[in-house]
């Protein structure tokens, strides 16, 4: 896998299967049809890499930074990404499911149809996240923090939000449960008093 991945050729309709490759950097590459599978690809950088039509399926990327990636029907299922990094990338029918993400940092990502599903995002960060059909639910949100970005129709009625930091400016539009309420007051700086 290693020696597909560091060459120019783009790669086609692949399955790597309990692949391990560690401090790898990809540039420049096009990843169609492949199906990725109880690997591991850690502490790698990925850059300009366009992935199309990707399942990943009991991986760990961990400490892996996505740097102005391309990402076209992709799915993680049942992945760890603990403190990945997505950069700057494009999203279009991007799915994260059952997943470990704690640390995630998601900076300046734009795009359409972003879900994330019974994923763990605890201390996570999303900045600048413009993602139009954004879907989140049973994800574990506690600590993390969402700056500079929209929440209008984000139903985060079935997450863990305590300790959640907002930015009041675009709380405008969020759903919530009524048992969350008092973690958004706390954003805004408002005491409830007896």
């Amino acid at each position: 896998m290693k020696k597909l991945l560091s060459n120019e050729e783009d790669i086609y309709n692949t399955e790597f299967k309990e692949e391990e490759l560690t401090n790898i950097k990809v540039e420049n590459k096009l990843l169609k049809k492949c199906e990725f599978n109880l690997s591991k690809l850690l502490d790698s950088l990925y850059e300009n890499v366009f992935f199309e039509d990707i399942t990943f399926t009991n991986c760990d990327l961990s400490n892996t930074k996505f740097n102005n990636c391309h990402f076209r029907n992709v799915i993680f299922k049942d992945c760890k990404l603990i403190g990945t990094i997505f950069n700057e990338c494009i999203v279009t029918d991007l799915t994260i499911n059952n997943s470990l993400c704690k640390y995630i940092n998601i900076i300046s990502m734009k795009g359409k149809n972003l879900t994330i599903e019974n994923s763990n995002f605890k201390e996570s960060s999303f900045y600048e996240l413009e993602a139009k059909n954004f879907k989140i639910t049973d994800t574990n949100l506690e600590e993390s923090e969402f700056t500079k970005t929209p929440l209008n129709d984000i139903d985060l009625s079935t997450c863990k939000i305590e300790n959640i930091r907002l930015d009041p400016k675009y709380l405008k539009g969020l759903k919530i449960n009524m048992f969350q309420a008092i973690e958004v007051v706390k954003v805004l700086e408002i005491q409830i008093v007896e």
